[in-house]
């Protein structure tokens, strides 16, 4: 079991996912530490609902064949809370934060990224980023470990390598889910055509 877990902490993909990197001054790294389940929830309440609903998918499955009424309210009431989230939450457009669609590498534990923006080793930096197989927005706080010029096609960037080090379990689970997803999606891309 312990292998098993080793190997999909260490585990890392390559993606383009839309992502936000702000630095945290010890003040606002505090302010957020003080309630870190309560800012991520307010920092995306509605992709907060995806991701129950995502978990909750199996049960509901179950509920459709004993009782196709009970799963349809089920549903309606998921919807309706779905959209309420996104009213509280204020998910218009023009109220969103601007997050850049970049070439990212991915863990369990953290990220690689390239920017033009200056950021310091050890600075605490607060992430927000959209998973590209379901749309789910995570909200994470890491740790700059890492940086290096970037090489190739990042020639004249700066490639930032961020620990976690404060991730909700279930944007971790979902996080997980996004990379078993991507890597199936990838496999497929590189199968032949049988057609």
């Amino acid at each position: 079991m312990q292998n098993q877990e080793n190997r999909r902490i260490s585990f890392r993909l390559d993606d383009t996912m839309g992502l936000q990197v702000t630095p945290l001054e010890p003040k606002a790294l505090d302010a957020v530490l003080l309630d870190f389940d309560n800012y991520r929830v307010q920092s995306c309440l509605a992709s907060h609902f995806h991701i129950q609903r995502e978990l909750r998918q199996p049960d509901l499955q179950l509920i459709k064949k004993r009782d196709p009424d009970v799963a349809r309210y089920f549903t309606l009431l998921e919807d309706q809370m779905q959209v309420l989230a996104e009213r509280m939450n204020g998910d218009d457009e023009s109220s969103k934060p601007e997050q850049s669609e970049i070439s990212v590498n991915i863990s369990s534990t953290g990220i690689r990224y390239h920017t033009e923006d200056a950021i310091s080793l050890g600075q605490a930096v607060e992430l927000k980023m959209s998973l590209s197989t379901s749309g789910a927005q995570i909200y994470a706080l890491g740790t700059v470990v890492r940086i290096e010029n970037g090489v190739g096609d990042f020639a004249g960037l700066t490639e930032y390598s961020v620990n976690f080090s404060h991730l909700h379990s279930d944007d971790s689970e979902a996080f997980i889910r996004h990379m078993v997803k991507l890597q199936r999606l990838q496999l497929q891309a590189r199968r032949p055509d049988d057609s």
